[in-house]
């Protein structure tokens, strides 16, 4: 006889929990947006102006490594200086050179009238719109590789006033209950300090003295158990103070003189016992009659 071992078919997970699955990866997703943005220098306003329009667009560039700009001039200065290295003259002299990276990247974005909001090593942001957002594209493929994202701005929820209310009457109800622990947590706290209940509180509240004197029992246990658990984790790890240590070497040397004691007075009884029964034995054999061997001669 065979079986079939076949588990039943899982019901489907509702549509809300998938809908709000979907808008909690969407949440995850804008917040690594935001993050990055403010890594990469963006103010709270700029971020805040650029989610204020839909038709805005925000271009991520990311500069090829093999991008080079040759011809470039720039001027170098030219120091001369007398026997003991001082600057007498300085000639400033333009030099053709051949801008990489960064450098690179800035002159190809202010060539083209590029006015990036943040710029680092290795990438640029630029702000855009929708009509001219290909254009921007198009034109930074000279440099890297672009990613366009579009802002996603969020609703304004009007509060909930009823909720509101709730919730600070909640909080002024906490407030009042904390006051009033607070309050009764004086006496108990008092004789804590005082090594026990007052006379006024045993003559006039004989049941909050109960509760307190309970409390202090409690406490006194807890503190205790507590207080020989970390003795015990403080011996096994050799973290013991030189006080407790003299305390323990001293209690196991009591422990062994009162083992040693008992050890003789158990042996001390063993022999008035053996000496009783040798004793009783004597006396015994002295009580039986002699008996005489009188030898006749032949």
């Amino acid at each position: 006889m065979t079986k079939n071992n076949i588990p039943a078919a899982k019901p489907a997970a509702p549509a809300k929990n998938a809908e709000k699955t979907e808008k909690e990866k969407k949440l995850m997703r804008r917040q690594s947006r935001l993050r990055a943005l403010i890594r990469r220098g963006l103010s709270e306003e700029q971020i805040t102006e650029l989610n204020g329009n839909k038709d805005n667009r925000m271009v991520l560039c990311l500069y090829y490594t093999s991008f080079k700009l040759e011809g470039q001039t720039k001027i170098k200065k030219i120091y001369h200086r007398d026997k003991d290295h001082k600057v007498t003259s300085v000639e400033e002299k333009e030099i053709e050179v051949t801008l990489t990276g960064r450098q690179a990247a800035e002159k190809f974005l202010k060539n083209n009238n590029i006015e990036p909001i943040a710029t680092g090593p290795t990438y640029c942001c630029v702000k855009t719109d929708i009509n001219n957002v290909d254009n921007i594209v198009e034109t930074l493929g000279t440099i890297g590789r672009s990613y366009v994202t579009s802002p996603e701005p969020q609703e304004a929820k009007q509060p909930d006033k009823e909720k509101m209310k709730k919730h600070q009457l909640a909080k002024k109800v906490d407030k009042k209950r904390k006051q009033v622990e607070k309050n009764e947590k004086r006496a108990y706290y008092a004789a804590l300090r005082k090594g026990g209940v007052s006379g006024r509180i045993k003559k006039y509240n004989k049941t909050l003295a109960d509760k307190i004197e309970k409390w202090l029992k409690e406490r006194k246990a807890s503190e205790s158990k507590r207080a020989e658990k970390d003795k015990e984790y403080r011996a096994s790890h050799r973290q013991l103070t030189s006080t407790e240590m003299k305390v323990n070497k001293r209690v196991r040397k009591a422990k062994k003189h009162m083992a040693t004691i008992q050890r003789r007075k158990e042996v001390e009884k063993k022999a008035v016992v053996r000496n009783l029964a040798e004793h009783k034995k004597r006396v015994q054999n002295a009580q039986k009659p002699v008996q005489t061997e009188m030898k006749m001669a032949a």
